[in-house]
């Protein structure tokens, strides 16, 4: 799966959740899903380094 569709994934998923549960202000939820997109950006490149190290 491409890096941009994780992240695209996780942001709106997380600003969904946070709208939903948390806040209505934009602002939070922008943030919020910001915050969760690059956290999936990073472990999604960690996975896939440990994956390409064992598959040389």
């Amino acid at each position: 799966m491409p890096p941009i569709a994780v992240g695209l994934i996780t942001y709106a998923v997380a600003g969904i959740v946070i709208h939903t549960m948390v806040s209505t202000s934009g602002i939070v939820w922008a943030g919020g899903g910001m915050a969760a997109c690059l956290a999936a950006a990073f472990f999604h490149g960690m996975a896939q380094a440990a994956y390409d190290q064992r598959h040389r």
